[in-house]
């Protein structure tokens, strides 16, 4: 898959620019990215911004993570990857948008969790670390336990 060709379901979008994905807000952010709530159309979608600079380092890092979601892309426990976009020093990877994630939702109930959903989560958490592990790089971030 080419820079600017987002694949969401059975649509197939070419020669996107980022100005074709309306920005609806910011969904989060971490030491190695940024991400913004996105709308293609009528998708909705998670897109990670990432600066691409002349450190050797990050350009590696950034062409991991890029690889590392692209091949994780059958495995259910782990979002779905849309395509790319780069422009001058930077990455954008689209990618499904969740409806929350796990810290904010704990917030939000503000009770615990049934032991039988701890251990649906743990085992989801782990088959998809395990599918990430699996890359050949064997490098991945582990926010949940960051």
């Amino acid at each position: 898959m080419n820079s600017g060709v987002i694949e969401i379901g059975e649509r197939l979008y070419i020669n996107i620019r980022l100005d074709d994905l309306q920005d609806m807000g910011s969904v989060g952010f971490g030491s190695f990215g940024n991400v913004s709530r996105r709308r293609l159309n009528n998708h909705l979608i998670a897109v990670k911004w990432l600066p691409i600079t002349d450190d050797e380092e990050e350009v590696r890092r950034v062409n991991m993570d890029l690889d590392v979601i692209r091949r994780s892309n059958d495995c259910e426990y782990i979002v779905k990857f849309h395509g790319y976009l780069i422009t001058y020093g930077n990455l954008y990877i689209c990618m499904e948008l969740m409806a929350t994630c796990l810290e904010k939702l704990i917030k939000r109930l503000n009770t615990g969790f049934p032991i039988a959903v701890i251990g649906k989560i743990a085992v989801s958490v782990i088959k998809g670390e395990r599918k990430k592990y699996s890359v050949p790089y064997k490098v991945t971030k582990m926010a949940l336990f960051s």
